[in-house]
């Protein structure tokens, strides 16, 4: 299964993928990994149950990596186009054995995305082929978790097989997510402080952030929360049953992960038709004075127009107390109205 010294020497000029390799580990079954450069890797591809399994890390963008799955790590084609596809939705698909390539499963997660600069929500993905004495994953952007996993390995508390690892690996990118809930959390419970204190103005763009930042969150965990729970009935026969408990487990706390995600999302949405309630009410009362300002002072205008008018005939147009009588016309109407109008106000 090695590859000789001259066909390795030939790889390295023609395929481009050698620049790809991020990382890669031996694991000794007891929490060490022993770092693997390309020379181990090409000598021993798809693990060994005596030397101990491997993890290769690779980066997708390189070049030829495809051929090097297909070729040289023997992964099924199918199952690596799946792995090199752009924006992938979590996926768990299991390959049996055959002639060409072992029984082995690819198992797509997404985790939040914690790079300078960016937004965790727009969710990093990893992509892994994993059978019984290999993982090899796959990644565009820097991945936190996978660092996590990599220090371990370093310090000695790292997986001690392909399936631990993934166990690791899922756990690590719940553990990213969990913050970023909490966050959402509390800038929602401000917003809705906010809100009792009739702030309004505030909290609208706060309100529709946290909203949407939810829903980003949900687009992959939820599926992802699915296919961890279907994956459990289709997993092959050499995952144990106490890693299979324990990958149950990594489901179920998935679920509670989208469980807060959604009622987050469902609180932001009471929220925001409270916002609108409140708005509501708010523009009803400004409408409500501007009627009542309009109810008195139109038929006030009204006397007072019927009187400037140069016509003969109007009462009091040539006494003397003219102009008082016809003021006091104007406050007694004014008075009755805004009587009236306090009155409405007060009806519920």
């Amino acid at each position: 299964m090695g590859i000789d010294l001259e066909q390795r020497d030939q790889v390295d000029e023609t395929l481009g993928y050698r620049g790809g390799l991020v990382h890669a580990f031996r694991l000794d079954g007891k929490g060490v990994g022993a770092k693997l450069g390309w020379p181990e890797i090409d000598a021993d591809p798809l693990g060994s149950k005596v030397a101990g399994d491997i993890w290769i890390h690779m980066n997708r963008a390189a070049p030829r990596v495809q051929q090097w799955l297909t070729d040289t790590a023997r992964v099924p084609e199918q199952a690596a186009e799946m792995l090199l596809v752009e924006d992938p939705r979590p996926k768990f698909v299991h390959f049996a054995a055959d002639e060409t390539h072992p029984e082995g499963f690819v198992l797509i997660l997404r985790g939040v995305n914690l790079n300078p600069n960016a937004d965790p929500e727009n969710m990093v993905a990893v992509r892994l082929w994993v059978d019984e004495h290999r993982v090899i994953s796959l990644r565009r952007r820097k991945v936190m978790a996978v660092g996590a996993i990599r220090d371990a390995l370093l310090k000695g508390a790292g997986p001690h097989n392909s399936v631990d690892l993934v166990n690791q690996l899922i756990a690590a990118l719940l553990d990213r997510v969990d913050p970023v809930v909490d966050e959402l959390e509390a800038d929602l419970d401000g917003a809705e402080e906010r809100l009792e204190q009739a702030e309004l103005s505030k909290v609208r763009v706060d309100i529709g952030e946290v909203r949407r930042s939810a829903i980003r969150l949900r687009r992959y965990l939820a599926p992802q929360r699915d296919l961890l729970t279907h994956a459990l009935a289709d997993l092959p026969a050499w995952v144990t049953k106490k890693e299979k408990l324990r990958l149950r487990a990594k489901a179920e706390r998935n679920a509670r992960v989208v469980e807060d995600i959604e009622e987050l999302i469902m609180r932001a949405g009471f929220a925001h038709e409270e916002l609108h309630a409140r708005l509501d009410e708010r523009m009803n009362r400004i409408s409500t004075g501007l009627t009542i300002v309009a109810t008195i002072f139109l038929p006030m205008g009204l006397v007072a127009s019927m009187w400037g008018m140069n016509t003969r005939g109007l009462p009091f147009a040539e006494g003397p107390l003219g102009f008082w009588a016809v003021t006091g016309i104007i406050v007694v109407v004014g008075m009755g109205l805004a009587l009236f109008g306090w009155k409405m106000s007060r009806i519920k």
